[in-house]
């Protein structure tokens, strides 16, 4: 065989693979195209009678629709409409979501994945992870943490939120536990931890004496967001004696949104001449979120500060704490100590009559 009729042979070849590949390709989309609009009509057609159980309110009647619905349900009919309902019992609450609990569990879809969180497919392990969330059901707990240390990433961050919407307090510590290993990114476990609500404190508040720094950080950030007034004390701790600065301005930050009026000293502290700046800026404006008066001579003082984000930041929080701020906005701008503090009170009053505060 000659080169020239080994370079065509080999081309050819090239050629049909490709074509092959292209109508491997499309029809397999095409499959997959067709065996979404066979699922999308079969669950069009229970949709209604699902629709009307959900919204039922006497519970006998409930039941009994129920019942009807699921004997007319066939195997084929509740493959298509499984992924339907496990998506409305991670969404809904109270008798809607103990109807569809009530519906998988009669199903055998909780069962089936029960036992799929040990077996091999890192899908199947997900979407059992996402139905065993969904029945907020302590009993799931252990297994969902064993999928916190799955091998496949995805698995973790689907068990990591379903533990979250499990309410079950006894996953934070398993959860918070995943900031220090890296196995589950950051924001993945603080939208748990939130989830979680005031079950979960007992284990953030536990977690501010960890030797890892993002750990501390995270727990006091979610202890803020959350608004645990409970721990308010834990995190004025953290504030002053962290070694950390960025737990420090997260902890400053938070004690603003959880507002204990406990809380003033501690931040009065951070915003003083010794203090990092970032710290002395985020502590000036966690004040004005505090919103105790008794900080207004402080941040008065503040808006002659030679680092323009703490000024700018008492202005903005003298702003945020309504009549009384504002009056000592108007007091510094009528008789300013110095042009640069008459310029921050006048900025924050403009800023405060534009978007409202200034009225309050």
């Amino acid at each position: 065989m000659t080169t020239s009729t080994a370079l065509l042979v080999a081309l050819t070849t090239i050629t049909v693979f490709l074509a092959v590949l292209g109508i491997g390709i499309v029809a397999v989309r095409a499959a997959r195209h067709q065996s979404t609009l066979r699922r999308a009509t079969i669950v069009s057609s229970v949709r209604p009678a699902l629709l009307r159980v959900l919204a039922e309110d006497d519970p006998a009647q409930r039941a009994e629709q129920l019942s009807a619905l699921l004997c007319a349900i066939d195997d084929r009919t509740w493959r298509a409409l499984e992924p339907t309902v496990t998506e409305l019992l991670g969404k809904l609450r109270g008798d809607a979501h103990a109807t569809l609990r009530e519906m998988v569990e009669r199903q055998g879809t909780v069962e089936r994945a029960r036992r799929r969180v040990d077996r091999p497919g890192a899908v199947g392990r997900a979407r059992a992870a996402e139905v065993l969330g969904g029945l907020e059901d302590p009993d799931v707990t252990d297994a969902l943490v064993r999928l916190l240390h799955d091998r496949d990433a995805e698995v973790r961050q689907v068990a990591a939120r379903a533990l979250g919407r499990s309410g079950d307090p006894r996953g934070a510590a398993p959860v918070l536990s995943c900031i220090q290993d890296r196995s589950v990114p950051p924001r993945v476990v603080s939208q748990a931890l939130l989830r979680l609500g005031a079950g979960g404190h007992p284990a953030l508040v536990a977690s501010l004496d960890m030797p890892d720094e993002l750990s501390r950080a995270v727990a006091v950030e979610i202890l803020g967001l959350s608004g645990a007034v409970a721990a308010a004390r834990n995190v004025e701790r953290c504030l002053r004696e962290d070694r950390s600065i960025e737990v420090r301005i997260r902890a400053a930050r938070a004690l603003g949104k959880v507002g204990a009026r406990s809380s003033l000293d501690a931040l009065l502290e951070a915003t003083e001449a010794g203090q990092p700046a970032g710290l002395r800026a985020v502590a000036a404006r966690a004040l004005g979120d505090l919103g105790h008066t008794g900080a207004i001579p402080t941040l008065r003082a503040l808006l002659e500060d030679p680092v323009h984000r703490v000024a700018s930041n008492a202005g903005r929080a003298l702003a945020a704490l309504g009549s009384a701020g504002n009056g000592a906005l108007q007091e510094v701008v009528d008789a300013p100590a110095s042009v640069l503090s008459g310029a921050h009170a006048l900025e924050a009053l403009s800023r405060a009559r534009l978007t409202g505060l200034g009225a309050r």
